[in-house]
């Protein structure tokens, strides 16, 4: 699903895949002018985070409530 927000020059994309009982869910905001993007603080267990790059992203890899996250 792609959501555009034009008044917040945002574009949302959202994708969900299920596999039996596994589910990836997964979400980009893209933003237009990089003084409208805002931070979020994001819940995790207490494990160490790993970062990894992949293509000159830095991705945040952790666990929250026992899940394999990436930020």
């Amino acid at each position: 699903m792609v959501n555009e927000l034009p008044e917040e020059h945002t574009v949302l994309f959202h994708a969900c895949y299920k596999n039996d009982e596994k589910l990836l869910a997964v979400q980009v905001n893209m933003y237009s002018n990089p003084h409208d993007v805002t931070y979020t603080t994001w819940q995790k267990d207490d494990i160490d985070i790993t970062p990894k790059e992949i293509n000159g992203c830095t991705f945040y890899m952790m666990t929250n409530a026992d899940r394999n996250c990436a930020i």
